[in-house]
């Protein structure tokens, strides 16, 4: 799947309620395993998606998506609502991490490559 640039989001932040229950409906078919364009058609464009280079050769270790419910500092913050995917550098969803806030558990497993 070809990658895609994100805009730039400040606080106070919050997506309309129907995108919220859209993300929100959709995370129980969330799974590990999943490829980046099966998220996509699930749960749209992210807000965010970022990659991680490694340090030692120029090659993308990891790539990290961020769905926003609502955003309320400027940078990053344990009181923003999201749910954040984590994709090993094959594409496949290793980590689904939601906010605490939304109740939802996390999925998969954190593995550093």
């Amino acid at each position: 799947m070809p990658h895609f640039r994100t805009n730039r989001t400040y606080a106070p932040y919050k997506v309309s309620d129907d995108r919220k229950k859209s993300i929100l409906s959709a995370y129980p078919k969330l799974k590990a395993g999943m490829n980046e364009q099966q998220v996509f058609d699930l749960l749209g464009k992210p807000d965010v998606a970022e990659e991680g280079w490694a340090k030692e050769g120029p090659f993308c270790r990891a790539i990290s998506w961020q769905y926003w419910v609502e955003l309320t500092h400027d940078s990053a913050n344990e009181n923003d609502s999201m749910i954040e995917l984590f994709f090993s550098k094959d594409g496949l969803v290793q980590w689904v991490v939601p906010h605490p806030g939304l109740g939802l558990k996390e999925k998969g497993t954190y593995l550093r490559q």
